[in-house]
């Protein structure tokens, strides 16, 4: 009789461990929908070195929320020169459904690469406000975030307005497909021009007329390489470039935009400007 109570106990005592046990394997590995894994996606985030701290700070401090409030996986490649072959393999290999590209000097790599995979959706996101965007042609799977600096218009026409009222003598450097404004340098001041397209001997041109005018500033109109930037600066009168500017951006709310075109499927290819709230200021250098 004591045997027998003692096994009925024994079993009593196994079949609630096993109760307990199953009870806690529930609350502890909650069960993952078949719909939560189709809606899975991958990311992958590539910064070149032109992308400074707070970026890669930003980048750094989100990622981890887009795991846990969506199962979004991702990677992260930081400092690359370029979109190389090494790059490429590994976009292959993990079939990443989103990449977002940091650095205006990735463009032109992040471009020949989207078009070369076709099957990510590409984010070329610009980090400032400079540069050449007409390497860019439409691609179904590639989407370009520039800042608009258009914007800088009538606070570049002030600061001209300005000079003409008080008869500043300026020297203007463009090239023949953008002309100065007649309003800026009428027909009369031709000579107060130089353009840099049709003439191999512009900078003795410009040493000159800057001589023979007495000129207070030069202005450069038209875009021109950081070398002619530079060499425009050694002849030591000030140089007002309207094509440079530097662009405060707000990644906080980039970065929470993007993860909600992920999760809304709103993602859209184009070339697109960040909005006001991305961009908090805009300004000439």
């Amino acid at each position: 009789m004591q045997k027998c109570i003692s096994r009925i106990i024994l079993i009593g005592a196994i079949l609630t461990c096993m109760s307990v046990l199953t009870a806690c394997a529930g609350r502890g590995l909650p069960s993952i929908s078949a719909e939560m894994l189709a809606n899975k996606k991958s990311v992958l985030f590539i910064t070149s070195p032109s992308v400074g701290s707070s970026i890669k700070s930003t980048i750094q401090s989100v990622l981890p929320n887009w795991r846990e409030a969506h199962q979004i996986t991702y990677d992260w490649i930081q400092d690359v020169q370029e979109i190389n072959d090494d790059v490429k393999n590994q976009v292959k290999d993990k079939a990443y459904d989103y990449i977002y590209v940091i650095g205006n000097d990735l463009l032109a790599s992040t471009v020949k690469a989207a078009s070369e995979l076709p099957k990510s959706k590409w984010s070329l996101l610009q980090n400032q406000s400079n540069v050449d965007m007409s390497s860019i042609q439409d691609q179904a799977n590639l989407s370009v975030m520039s800042v608009d600096t258009s914007i800088l218009k009538p606070q570049i026409e002030s600061w001209v307005q300005a000079k003409i009222t008080a008869r500043t003598s300026i020297e203007w450097v463009t090239t023949a497909s953008k002309p100065i404004p007649s309003a800026w340098a009428p027909s009369e001041e031709a000579d107060h021009i130089v353009l840099l397209d049709n003439n191999p001997e512009w900078f003795k041109q410009l040493k000159f007329q800057l001589s023979n005018h007495h000129s207070e500033w030069i202005v450069l109109y038209s875009p021109a390489d950081a070398s002619v930037v530079q060499k425009l600066k050694t002849i030591g009168i000030p140089v007002m470039n309207v094509n440079a500017s530097t662009a405060d951006l707000n990644w906080d709310e980039i970065m929470k935009n993007s993860v909600q075109s992920i999760v809304d499927n709103s993602w859209k290819s184009g070339l697109k400007s960040y909005n006001a709230n991305e961009l908090k200021e805009l300004k000439l250098n």
